[in-house]
């Protein structure tokens, strides 16, 4: 299973994070896994999501129109950077 890390700055994390609770059910329909989230121990406002699946789901997921939309109005500040990664553990 492979990971997207989603590093991105948020305006207010109360706020970015009820936006990112509300689209639990869109990450399971897309057919994601387990997701984390990180916040920055300085800065409470710089957010990482780890989610885990199918390269291909998680591409297609980061990629989609929903997603990208839902910077804005979550309070997202710039264009996120999303990392694939693959555990070679």
């Amino acid at each position: 299973m492979a990971r997207a890390l989603f590093a991105l700055q948020v305006e207010d994390y109360a706020t970015w994070r009820r936006t990112y609770d509300e689209r639990h059910e869109a990450r399971v329909r897309a057919g994601l896994g387990e997701a984390h989230v990180y916040q920055d121990v300085y800065d409470p406002n710089s957010v990482t999501v780890v989610l885990r699946g199918d390269l291909d789901k998680l591409e297609a997921y980061a990629a989609s129109a929903a997603v990208n939309t839902s910077y804005g109005p979550a309070g997202v500040i710039g264009t996120p950077r999303v990392t694939f990664v693959d555990d070679v553990t």
